[in-house]
């Protein structure tokens, strides 16, 4: 039972960590930057696209983690 449930949690965990690499792979946030938007990631894992004014202040309240792709904090 136990492997069973750190089995389920792994595929989990690699199956988001696979969807965030090929996202940074096909160049999304490269793209919506050239749109003049912001590619970031939210706590749940989903994708949000914010405006430069709406990115500018969530990055001034220190709410946005930079990385390849950046982490909107709540």
């Amino acid at each position: 039972m136990k492997l069973q449930a750190r089995s389920r949690a792994n595929k989990e965990k690699n199956a988001r960590e696979l969807y965030e690499k090929t996202v940074r792979q096909l160049g999304y946030s490269d793209f919506m930057d050239q749109l003049n938007l912001n590619l970031v990631l939210l706590s749940n894992g989903s994708y949000a696209v914010l405006t430069p004014e709406v990115y500018a202040e969530k990055r001034k309240a220190g709410k946005i983690k930079p990385g390849s792709v950046d982490k909107l904090l709540d």
